[in-house]
């Protein structure tokens, strides 16, 4: 079990790299270090006496403020994607405390924080053609540290990828924690996905392969499956439209359907 469970951590990790994905843009950046008496006059700063962000960027002290800003318009490639930013800094972790903590506003509105366990802010759910985007954050610093660096990248956001994901980890993580002697380590959940294992690791060369496939096809396809053999092993699965389906409505809404021919068990 405890080798099962190695592997199935092995499929997660590959699965939530998939959650966010890069779309190559990037939002350029200008900082300016300041206080929480300033914040006032930063947030409705024009930002032409900032400075430009750059890799070699060197900031932070224990109890400093900084604040960087940017603009983007969104490139016609990405027009119907949901998209998301993704914060990349030296976050580090003393005594479960993240550092910097930083506090985001888009076109003037906070949305959310920032830290080393959330690093990404959602941005938009459907991209529209010229839409553009104001984006300020506003980075703590506690610890005795410089930090090196600072960059906002333009991500997509894939919710059928993320949700199929916690649906997987939420029992795998159960099982993690009971013992190895007790019954219910055994889920079903768990010891059905070792099927699968060959067929998700598997070179997309390899006939049968589900790299073949679009990813959150792929997930939806074997957690549907699962569902299907705890009850009957032995039936195989309709091809049939997965608006059909329960739990796949995001998939039905673009109207994807089952991939032909079923992979051999």
């Amino acid at each position: 079990m405890s080798k099962l469970i190695r592997k199935l951590d092995h499929l997660l990790s590959r699965l939530q790299q998939r959650i966010y994905t890069h779309t190559g843009h990037e939002v350029a950046l200008r900082y300016c270090a300041g206080s929480s008496e300033t914040r006032a006059a930063l947030v409705a700063s024009t930002r032409e006496d900032w400075t430009p962000v750059t890799r070699d960027l060197v900031w932070g002290e224990p109890d400093g403020y900084y604040w960087f800003g940017g603009s983007i318009t969104l490139a016609d490639e990405l027009i119907g994607q949901r998209l998301a930013v993704h914060v990349e800094a030296a976050f580090g972790s003393v005594m479960g405390r993240s550092d910097p903590q930083c506090l985001v506003r888009v076109n003037g509105r906070i949305v959310q924080g920032v830290d080393g366990n959330h690093r990404e802010f959602p941005l938009t759910e459907e991209a529209r053609p010229g839409e553009a985007f104001d984006i300020l954050i506003e980075a703590g610093t506690i610890e005795d540290r410089r930090q090196l660096g600072f960059a906002c990248h333009l991500v997509r956001h894939d919710l059928d990828v993320e949700e199929t994901y916690y649906d997987l980890r939420v029992p795998l993580d159960v099982a993690r924690l009971l013992a190895e002697d007790d019954p219910r380590r055994s889920l079903s959940c768990v010891s059905s996905m070792r099927r699968w294992m060959p067929l998700i690791c598997a070179p997309a060369t390899t006939p049968g392969s589900m790299l073949r496939w679009p990813l959150p096809v792929i997930m939806r396809v074997k957690f549907m499956r699962l569902r299907i053999s705890s009850k009957s092993p032995s039936s195989p699965l309709p091809a049939t439209p997965i608006s059909t389906w329960p739990g796949c409505g995001g998939c039905a809404r673009r109207g994807r359907r089952w991939p032909a021919p079923w992979p051999p068990r």
